[in-house]
């Protein structure tokens, strides 16, 4: 679904519009290689939270 399409289905509005708009602008003014090291860094981001929710629910705060 395109941003047009979310927006004229009320999905997205005003500033959540607005703010995906910057994301993709900025994205698209990134070289390759910047795109990789943002990517590897979203992943390394997502990855943490997951394994803190992972010892959350086991109910531990060994790391190892």
């Amino acid at each position: 679904m395109s941003i047009e399409a979310s927006s004229s289905a009320g999905i997205l509005d005003g500033p959540h519009l607005q703010n995906i708009r910057e994301q993709v602008r900025r994205a698209r003014a990134m070289t390759p290689s910047q795109r990789l090291a943002e990517a590897f860094s979203l992943t390394d981001a997502v990855f943490g939270r997951m394994h803190d929710g992972a010892l959350q629910r086991l109910a531990t705060a060994d790391r190892q």
